[in-house]
């Protein structure tokens, strides 16, 4: 009698012992730790992920209303509370202006769009289609296939790319403010002389005039003026074409300008001048500071805190804890507080602050 070996039955099909993970799956595609989002902080990232599982894989009937696919109905509330974490025997949550910034930056690099419903804000994934179909993914054989083509390519290291990604930063400007715009002064000043210069990037030169001002205690008045003298000198204006060579030469930059100011007067007398004016404009700053009444206090420094610390740090709330918290904070009111009454009293030279500030009086 012959025996026959009995052959095992192999179902493609099978189902895993462990059974089938429960809320389906979505896709992630590696070079988001590459991309922009990388550079800011985690809860950018979290809520990204938390909206890309949210988003619809088929279109629903929802009360009524179609949500196709790639698309949400949420709101802030349900967000963060969805997001929530427990510290303890609390519960912690994102703040509102976390949730904003995010939402603002996820519009502006066209990753998602959004639309105000009755219920809620309805929220589309841009290229949801595109992304959450995996045929468009390069396999490992994909990856192999091209490296064996270029043997070289990921050995070398460029230069610029280098220094590129050594000077990104975990905060970004606002565009409507100081130290952007002056950034922004600076390169249409290059601009007028050379016109096919090199865009830059804003965001690092925005950084480094803000090294000037906190740092270095320059005031954005007198930086302006720095700007439009070197930028004027034949010398100069060939020498000084970003803000890290700006700052570099600021103290010589700002003697060569006292020395060369249009007139008869020497140099000494102009000296003097800028002095005497400088101390009747910080001796009418501070006499306007003396007479504010504790509310319009707690507006500007609210007024600090909105436009500055936030501009600059996005997720100043959670970033730090309180004891540094508190010193960067009191360091951001002892260099803005006197820029924004300037800019309260619409005042842009020495004289004109003084004179406004003694109608005050």
């Amino acid at each position: 009698m012959r025996w026959k070996r009995k052959r095992k039955n192999v179902n493609k099909g099978t189902i895993h012992p462990l059974g089938k993970i429960p809320g389906g799956y979505i896709l992630l595609a590696r070079k988001i730790w590459k991309g922009k989002i990388a550079d800011h902080p985690p809860h950018y990232r979290e809520i990204w992920m938390y909206l890309l599982d949210a988003a619809n894989h088929r279109d629903i009937n929802y009360q009524g209303q179609i949500i196709k696919r790639g698309q949400c109905i949420r709101s802030y509330k349900s967000v963060i509370f969805d997001l929530g974490w427990s510290v303890g025997f609390r519960k912690e949550y994102y703040k509102k202006h976390q949730y904003d910034n995010v939402m603002k930056w996820l519009v502006t690099e066209h990753m998602v769009t959004t639309t105000r419903t009755v219920r809620g804000t309805l929220i589309s994934i841009c290229n949801y289609d595109y992304y959450q179909s995996p045929e468009n993914y390069e396999s490992c054989y994909d990856c192999r296939t091209r490296a064996a083509r270029v043997p070289h390519a990921c050995r070398t290291i460029n230069k610029n790319e280098k220094n590129v990604k050594n000077v990104n930063t975990k905060y970004s400007f606002v565009e409507n403010s100081v130290e952007f715009q002056l950034g922004k002064f600076l390169l249409e000043k290059i601009i007028l002389r050379k016109t096919d210069f090199k865009k830059p990037d804003l965001q690092l030169w925005a950084r480094h005039i803000d090294y000037i001002i906190r740092l270095d205690k320059r005031p954005p008045d007198e930086i302006r003026e720095v700007i439009v003298w070197c930028q004027a000198d034949r010398f100069w204006q060939n020498n000084i074409l970003s803000p890290l060579k700006l700052r570099q030469q600021y103290d010589q930059l700002f003697l060569k300008m006292g020395k060369k100011k249009p007139g008869n007067a020497p140099a000494k007398e102009l000296d003097k001048k800028a002095k005497f004016q400088k101390l009747q404009s910080e001796k009418a700053v501070n006499a306007y500071i003396k007479n504010m009444s504790p509310r319009e206090i707690t507006a500007i420094k609210e007024q600090i805190y909105q436009k500055y610390v936030l501009g600059i740090i996005p997720d100043f709330e959670t970033a730090f804890p309180e004891d540094e918290k508190k010193q960067k904070l009191t360091s951001f009111y002892d260099t803005y507080f006197p820029i924004v009454i300037r800019e309260k009293l619409g005042i842009s030279g020495c004289e004109t602050i003084a004179r406004k500030a003694m109608n005050y009086d």
